[in-house]
């Protein structure tokens, strides 16, 4: 099995959305009850730029996007600046790689 962690880009958007939807049909994390379409999505997704502190990242296992990681502003208030969020899902027969994800973001963020 070949993992290998990259920035997002546009054409990951159905994939990751696909993702995302199987959480809101299967539990509670996105607070969502309600599937959405990739260009419900889309504005979202553009918000992440590799050259900014926070990223959304996609890991391939043996080519196939298995699981997608976010770290976002928390909130747009001054105070919050040095707060982010870390999200990450994986696809239902995808592997979590917490880890691995979680060193990324951070390392991006100092």
């Amino acid at each position: 099995m070949s993992v290998r962690l990259r920035q997002a880009v546009s054409a990951d958007l159905p994939r990751v959305t696909a993702i995302y939807n199987f959480y809101v049909r299967h539990g509670h994390a996105t607070f969502d009850d309600v599937e959405v379409r990739p260009e419900d999505r889309r504005t979202c997704f553009e918000t992440f730029d590799a050259d900014e502190p926070y990223l959304l990242l996609v890991a391939e296992i043996d080519g196939t996007v298995a699981g997608y990681a976010a770290s976002s502003r928390y909130r747009p208030a001054r105070g919050f600046r040095e707060v982010g969020t870390f999200t990450e899902y994986a696809a239902k027969d995808g592997q979590l790689i917490s880890s691995t994800w979680f060193g990324k973001l951070l390392r991006r963020r100092r």
